[in-house]
């Protein structure tokens, strides 16, 4: 058999032979078979099909060109993206340890291809290296403290803490709004994390009030995970 041109160059075919009237010659046919099985050993022989998604089985596309566009749009990598205009916190002094001191938060599920998000815990899909976004803003206050808590199942994982104790934030000083809105000043807790994550992993976050307001608000709340990439298999979480 002739040696295949493909993939470094295209093979020439030519001139088109006429049915019953050329005499066909193994080198006739040789060389298309030839860039046939290059075709299917370099490509497979079914390069349409994606044989590996992130999630689920194998994906049949109506041909490779298709699954080459959806690979650049990412179709198939799972994200979520979750806010809340606000939620009210009770302080530290009306909740026990039972509650972690705190309220686990609730969003709304802005885009959720992959159904994550469940109306309390978002659920990883797939193991592999993940990226985590969480914020919230804090009406103004004048002593105290505010948190958020990233937990990764039942274990606290990162978290942000805005402490309101500082110099010129007391009647009379500099900063001191005393919850006043109108002045347009908050505070912002915020966690950016990257990392290896489980599939099954369950991730929620507890917003503490430390303040003796209550119940104070908490608002411009956010949530967003994506998927990076996979990782060896046995790669452990963190």
């Amino acid at each position: 058999m002739t040696v295949p041109d493909f993939p470094e160059s295209t093979f020439i075919w030519g001139p088109d032979r006429l049915n019953e009237v050329d005499v066909d010659w193994a080198a006739d046919v040789n060389g298309p078979a030839a860039e046939i099985i290059s075709i299917e050993n370099t490509l497979g022989v079914n390069p349409q099909i994606e044989k590996s998604p992130i999630l689920g089985t194998q994906i049949a596309y109506q041909n490779v060109d298709s699954r080459i566009s959806a690979t650049l749009d990412g179709t198939g990598i799972p994200v979520v993206s979750l806010s809340n205009s606000q939620t009210m916190i009770p302080n530290t002094l009306n909740l026990t340890s039972a509650t972690n001191y705190g309220v686990w938060n609730t969003y709304n599920a802005n885009y959720d291809p992959f159904n994550m998000y469940n109306g309390s815990v978002v659920t990883i899909p797939a193991t592999g290296w993940w990226r985590i976004i969480v914020g919230q803003y804090w009406d103004w206050w004048s002593t105290g403290y505010h948190r958020c808590a990233w937990y990764r199942g039942n274990q606290w994982w990162r978290h942000d803490c805005w402490h309101w104790d500082f110099a010129g934030n007391q009647p009379g000083g500099w900063w001191y709004t005393n919850d006043d809105i109108g002045q347009q000043r908050y505070a912002h807790t915020s966690i950016s994390w990257e990392g290896v994550l489980l599939a099954g992993d369950n991730l929620r976050v507890l917003s503490e009030n430390g303040c003796p307001h209550t119940p104070h608000r908490t608002w411009n709340m956010e949530f967003k995970a994506s998927f990076v990439r996979t990782v060896p298999t046995g790669t452990p979480a963190g």
